[in-house]
């Protein structure tokens, strides 16, 4: 049941992310209208948000982004260490382009 919760939950983000997606893309196009293109029909602008609620948005996703790479830290020094290992075994060939056993 947990790995279907956090795949919804995934789905769901997804989801939500391509709508604002679309959202944002529909009211560039109605703003930034090019010459001679119709806009899309239906489309509102989206509303300008209030300075101080871009800026706690702004700390939001810095914190998140924070978070983010606090949690991958131990896979990124995992994969370092899986390259570093590889390449003291390794020599390139510049004849081949690629690299060999030493």
């Amino acid at each position: 049941m947990g790995a279907e919760k956090r795949g919804g939950l995934k789905g769901e983000a997804q989801r939500l992310v391509q709508e604002e997606m679309l959202a944002m893309l529909q009211s560039d196009a109605l703003v930034h209208r090019l010459p001679g293109v119709d806009p899309p029909p239906g489309v509102q602008p989206i509303p300008k948000l209030a300075d101080d609620l871009m800026a706690e948005a702004r700390k939001l996703v810095a914190a998140e982004l924070v978070a983010v790479k606090e949690a991958a830290a131990p896979e990124v020094d995992r994969v370092k260490a899986a390259l570093a290992s590889a390449r003291s075994s390794l020599v390139y060939n510049p004849h081949s382009r690629q690299y060999q056993p030493k």
